[in-house]
């Protein structure tokens, strides 16, 4: 009977003399057993985060008082708000003045891009009317420019016909001039022929100019033909003009005596046509000198007109010009207006995410105050279930080696 505990002792000590002999788990190609891990670094509240984004805002405030006040935060903030003792009420204290700063700053910002776009609004009013009134100056000055053309066309041809008309009047000037000229000639002629020809052959006959009758004679005949006299009394004078004149007879005498007053006849018409044709002389030179005024008139209201009509080209060039540069004016300021429209909506998203953002979670924050009793009690309750489980997890975890070892030690049993 005391020999039978024996055999479990001996058991024993046998399995403890194998014990040496187990291969490691390293030899066998088992996996290493786990490290035991790193206690978890506590999470940063989220709401610390944004107000640490909203700080960053303050442009005023350096980065090394951003940091220290973020870390000063984190237990300030930790403590309820009827907890905090007076250094950390200054500093949840001074965190709201910086971040009603950057609110202000964001606000000051949205009302001058809805300033800058209002302004341009009225801008724009502006512009558009100013098109309005260069496209009317524009219009009225091209009534202009075409009156101008039609002036400058009346005048062309007002200058034309005053051209015209100087041309008619030099020409019945110059045929006035003409007659009277040849009037004139033909005059002298017939006294020079009658006083150097007639006379001397009429006293002497062909004896005339140291007997030179007959070639004075001859000359008479030219000039008379010229002048057209009646030839059938031409043709019975050359023998009566070289006869002595003791020798002429009666009808000698009378053809001599013709020709002498044909000469003096034809002599005092042309003394009366000369007189006669003075006052028609005068009126073609009025004419002349009328026609020309009508032309230099013409002529200078026809440059006139060129000027006039060369100064309102230009000045609708320079209208139309500015035409385009109101209008350009007005597609800027439409492009201007979509850009400050763009500022107002980014300037309202920055206010809108600070204010539901980081001042919100400030707020939270600042007024955070311990719970009830009865929100405690509720918060357990809650959290019951959540750490059951959690623990049941971790006695899991905790038990797996021991089962993995005594699975090992049946396995090499």
């Amino acid at each position: 009977a005391a020999a039978a505990p024996a055999a479990p002792a001996a058991k024993k000590g046998k399995q403890a003399a194998k014990a040496p002999t187990k291969p490691l788990a390293k030899e066998v190609g088992e996996k290493p057993a786990k490290q035991a891990k790193q206690p978890a670094q506590p999470k940063r509240d989220p709401l610390l985060t944004q107000v640490a984004a909203g700080l960053e805002l303050a442009a005023d405030l350096p980065q090394s008082a951003k940091e220290m006040i973020n870390d000063m935060l984190v237990h300030a903030c930790s403590t309820w708000k009827a907890e905090r003792h007076e250094f950390q009420a200054s500093v949840v204290s001074f965190t709201e003045t910086t971040l009603a700063g950057v609110e202000r700053e964001l606000k000051e910002a949205l009302e001058a891009a809805q300033q800058a776009a209002a302004h341009l609004d009225e801008t724009k009013d502006a512009r558009a009317n100013a098109v309005q009134g260069a496209e009317k100056a524009l219009e009225e000055q091209r009534a202009d420019v075409s009156k101008a053309k039609h002036s400058l066309a009346d005048a062309a041809r007002a200058f034309r016909s005053a051209r015209e008309a100087i041309a008619q009047a030099s020409a019945a000037q110059e045929t006035v001039e003409h007659d009277l000229t040849k009037a004139v000639a033909v005059k002298d002629e017939l006294e020079v022929a009658m006083a150097d020809l007639f006379r001397p052959l009429l006293a002497e006959g062909g004896a005339a100019g140291e007997g030179k009758g007959q070639e004075k004679a001859d000359s008479l005949m030219q000039f008379l033909t010229k002048v057209s006299f009646d030839e059938a009394m031409l043709s019975a004078l050359p023998s009566a003009l070289v006869k002595e004149p003791s020798t002429r007879g009666s009808f000698e005498m009378v053809v001599l005596s013709q020709l002498d007053n044909d000469v003096a006849r034809r002599v005092a018409e042309l003394d009366a046509t000369l007189k006669e044709a003075q006052p028609t002389r005068a009126q073609r030179a009025e004419d002349l000198e009328k026609a020309q005024s009508s032309f230099e008139e013409a002529k200078q209201v026809q440059l006139d007109g060129a000027g006039t009509l060369q100064a309102a080209t230009a000045e609708e060039q320079r209208r139309q010009a500015a035409l385009q540069e109101a209008k350009q004016a007005v597609a800027e300021a439409g492009k201007e207006a979509k850009r400050l429209g763009r500022d107002v909506e980014r300037s309202q998203r920055a206010l809108d995410a600070f204010v539901g953002g980081p001042l919100a979670a400030f707020l939270q924050l600042r007024d955070r105050s311990a719970p009830t009793p009865a929100e405690e009690e509720a918060a357990k309750t809650e959290e019951a279930p959540a750490a059951h489980a959690d623990a049941g997890a971790a006695a899991c975890e905790a038990g797996a080696p021991e089962a993995a070892a005594m699975e090992a030690e049946k396995t090499e049993d």
